[in-house]
């Protein structure tokens, strides 16, 4: 019996392909179309924005004075840009509770508190960390942070998600001349309101030195570093 030979048409193959991927984008939109201002914070947690601006500027320092001041009772992540890797007692060692660990966004509701590597900066990533946020239930504090220094980026950074934040923080080194002069244009970027900087002084001492710290707004900076 002779075989049948059936021909096929790659163009019919091609037809299908397309209907089965606009079926499965009807039901699931392509979070490249999301973009940072379309999201918003649940309304169990609130957003801190804590950037340091240059390298040495003391981001990590900046946020442990600002986690101090968080009522216990609220979980705090910090949401770190770039790749944070430290082990637990490390962690334990330099942050304050309830910073007790590496979490990914899956475990939120299961530990009080911790690190997420996670590069907010991209609309997917964000939307996916304030989604798990959400479905958490408990108050939390989330921090947004660089891991680094935001530098260049801390414009840029801070725009992204200002709208999501209650709190937007610049950690700052007076005694760093980058640091200190990317303060003085973000204190008078008119785009960028309800802006704070916790800065950085390092005071000599007969016995040594220490470092002051205080907190200012955007004319406050201006009017105590008037003329500098």
């Amino acid at each position: 019996m002779a075989q049948e030979v059936y021909a096929i048409n790659q163009s019919s193959i091609s037809d299908i392909e397309q209907f089965k991927k606009d079926l499965i984008n009807q039901y699931e939109p392509n979070d490249s179309s999301v973009s940072h201002f379309d999201l918003k914070m649940p309304s169990n947690a609130r957003g801190y924005l804590i950037l340091g601006n240059a390298l040495g500027s003391g981001e990590q320092l900046l946020i442990n004075q600002i986690i101090n001041k968080i009522p216990p009772f609220l979980k705090v992540f910090i949401c770190y840009q770039n790749e944070f890797l430290a082990c637990s007692s490390f962690i334990r060692e330099n942050y304050p509770s309830p910073i007790e660990q590496m979490a990914s966004i899956d475990e939120l509701a299961s530990v009080a508190g911790g690190i997420i590597n996670l590069d907010w900066t991209e609309p997917s990533n964000l939307k996916n960390l304030l989604h798990e946020v959400g479905l958490m239930g408990a108050g939390c504090i989330v921090i947004f942070a660089s891991g680094s220094n935001a530098g260049s980026e801390v414009t840029k950074q801070i725009k992204l998600v200002s709208h999501l934040c209650q709190k937007l923080f610049v950690a700052v080194n007076i005694h760093d001349r980058e640091s200190f002069y990317s303060a003085k244009r973000l204190a008078n970027d008119q785009e960028i309101s309800r802006l704070s900087f916790g800065c950085w002084q390092k005071i000599e001492l007969d016995e040594g030195y220490q470092h002051n710290f205080k907190i200012f707004s955007a004319n406050e900076f201006n009017e105590y570093f008037a003329g500098r």
